[in-house]
Parts: structure tokens; sequence; C-alpha cells
């Protein structure tokens, strides 16, 4: 499946801007429901990865997700979407009480880890889990896609200032 997906994008290599529904990535949200990243087609999307038993940077990163959100305001065209790393542990079950506990309304993503694995190729998010300590190393990026699913701002790092996804949105 990764190399089915890799060879859809690869097909469109010509076209300017890649939309991430060329490819079938199916996930299980924090309902338990099959739904396909395609779904958010006509509303920008703020995307980024994490996992719930994070104790370093995916908490921040939640944080910065919770600013733009603020930043930009409520209106109906925009979702905030987190795919977890952790194909493993986070269970629909578990994903609805982290957005519990973070107070949060977003949709939560987990599934097999080649869609995982997939998506995080597709957003250029490096991930390697631990064996041993099952602790996840990964870099740490907040994208925005625009309508059609186009990548059109990307955050990466901790540090990264969160005016330019705030003021795309904002503009349009």
């Amino acid at each position: 499946m990764l190399l089915a997906s890799l060879l859809v994008l690869n097909a469109h290599a010509e076209e300017k801007a890649q939309s991430l529904y060329q490819v079938p990535l199916k996930f299980t949200n924090d309902t338990g429901a099959q739904i396909e990243l395609s779904k958010f087609k006509g509303k920008f999307v703020v995307m980024s990865m994490a996992y719930t038993s994070c104790g370093s940077t995916c908490p921040v990163v939640v944080e910065k997700l919770k600013k733009i959100e603020h930043g930009i305001g409520e209106r109906d065209d925009i979702v905030f979407v987190v795919i977890s790393f952790d194909a493993e542990s986070d269970t629909p079950e578990k994903l609805r009480e982290y957005k519990k506990s973070k107070e949060v309304y977003w949709t939560f993503l987990t599934g097999e880890e080649e869609q995982i694995r997939t998506a995080s190729l597709l957003l250029g998010v490096a991930y390697e889990k631990n064996p041993v300590s099952g602790e996840i190393n990964h870099s740490n990026k907040i994208v925005l896609l625009d309508k059609s699913g186009t990548i059109a701002v990307s955050l990466d790092g901790l540090n990264a200032d969160i005016t330019p996804l705030i003021e795309y949105v904002k503009k349009t």
C-alpha cells in the first residue's frame, strides 16, 4: 500500500501541488468510525502528528494547535486533525480520553502502521519507535491543508511562528 500510495503521488509529479486526498488513506477516528482524509475536502485542515503517551514535545504541539485555533477564531470551514504515531496503543477510546483531558474538540485519528507511515511521509514528518522503551522520536510539524488538500503552510519545529498559518486562513 505504501508503495502504491507513493506511486500515485509520483504519477502526478508534473503538477505544481499535490493533494493529500489523491492518496486513499483510511484511519479510525476517536469515535471508532473509519474515515479517509478526503472527508475533509472543501475545508481548511490544520494537521499534526502526536501520540497520547508522549511526555515531551507532543503536549507542546497540542498547545500550539490551541493557539492557532484561538488565533483563527470560530469558522465553519476549518478542522483540526491529529494523527497518532502510536497505532499499537492509541485506540479510539484512548484518543477520546486524551482530547477530553486536553479540552479540545478536534478529530484524532489512529490506524494501521502503514497508513500512519504514509501520512507521515506525505506531511514530511519523520518518526521512529524505540523498540526497548516504546518512546517515539519524531519531528514536530504542523501543516495547513488548503481546501483541496494541498499543503499551503508548513510550520517546522516547536519554535515555529504560527502567524503565517493564521494569516493564510484569515485572508481566504
